[in-house]
């Protein structure tokens, strides 16, 4: 439920509340579920870039990363593009293309079209 609560809390433009309820999350024992873990912090990666805080998104977003088994092609896609998104914003522009670029092979390769474009 704490998941729910932030996101609607991210659409209402409630922010603080929107990244209180998301790393309520972590107080659990996630060792056996990094899923949930990786799906928080990406959750959370909008909400910073949303009040500017690049640097944070990108941090959260390496944690995420870090969680992200190999062979899990569609959320390393997600990743590599939200990383991408922060660099951007930081105005990096080598460092979001490399991202975006890491993104767009693995969406060739899961045949995501709609990440593509």
């Amino acid at each position: 439920m704490y998941n729910n609560f932030g996101v609607v809390y991210f659409d209402l433009k409630e922010f603080d509340n929107s990244i209180d309820y998301f790393t309520k999350i972590f107080k659990f024992d996630l060792n056996n579920s990094p899923e949930i873990a990786i799906k928080a912090y990406n959750n959370l990666s909008p909400i910073y870039l949303e009040i500017g805080e690049y640097d944070e998104a990108i941090r959260v977003l390496d944690k995420a990363r870090a969680l992200i088994k190999k062979d899990d092609k569609g959320s390393r896609l997600t990743n590599f593009g939200n990383i991408g998104m922060a660099y951007f914003y930081l105005a990096d522009y080598p460092k979001s293309i490399e991202y975006y670029n890491k993104s767009m092979v693995l969406a060739k390769e899961l045949k995501r079209y709609f990440d593509i474009a």
